[in-house]
């Protein structure tokens, strides 16, 4: 069985991935307090974090990478 042409050529690999940094001690607190996972993320990204998909979706706009392949390695649940 032959496989499908790719449309799409992605030369290399992109590596995405979520960083918060807390230099600041009032956030790592705030975050050490939360015991709610969504929470924290929140707090995450309201404090500066790119989350995965933000990353994603610009590697997309830059050609970098395609819809589909950011849909099949982060899945449709990811969003929050």
């Amino acid at each position: 069985m032959r496989r499908p042409e790719r449309k799409a050529t992605i030369k290399s690999r992109a590596l995405i991935s979520e960083f918060l940094s807390l230099k600041e001690s009032s956030l790592a607190d705030q975050i050490l307090d939360t015991k709610d996972s969504r929470a924290i993320y929140r707090i995450a990204v309201d404090n500066g974090m790119k989350s995965l998909w933000e990353r994603a979706t610009e590697l997309v706009r830059e050609h970098q990478t395609s819809p589909a392949e950011v849909r099949r390695v982060l899945g449709m649940s990811m969003r929050i």
